[in-house]
């Protein structure tokens, strides 16, 4: 199962916050490193934390909106998304049935 989120504008700071800090990091240290194999493999592995982090930070409960969950029938919201949904739209159906009455009392 995968989850896509949705960054707030917080969470987009963080992030490009993050990605900067962790760039300059890890340029200081592969400029240390001899060009070949392992200065590579170093880079990649750096590419991938960076990755992870972006991700991390995205969980962040005030980081994200939306989150899209993807398994082998396709797109879902989230469970908890979910049941505020229903929870709406009960509300809506109960404001809509006030305001039929208030309406059918004039």
């Amino acid at each position: 199962m995968l989850k896509s989120y949705v960054p707030t504008k917080k969470g987009k700071e963080e992030i490009e916050l993050f990605k900067t800090k962790f760039s300059k990091a890890a340029n200081v240290l592969a400029s240390m490193l001899d060009d070949g194999r392992s200065k590579s493999l170093f880079l990649t592995k750096m590419e991938e934390a960076s990755m992870w982090g972006v991700v991390s930070l995205c969980e962040k409960e005030d980081n994200h909106g939306n989150v899209l969950t993807y398994d082998e029938k396709g797109p879902s919201v989230e469970k908890e998304q979910a049941k505020t949904i229903t929870k709406l739209e009960k509300e809506i159906a109960s404001l809509t049935k006030q305001v039929e009455n208030l309406k059918q009392r004039k």
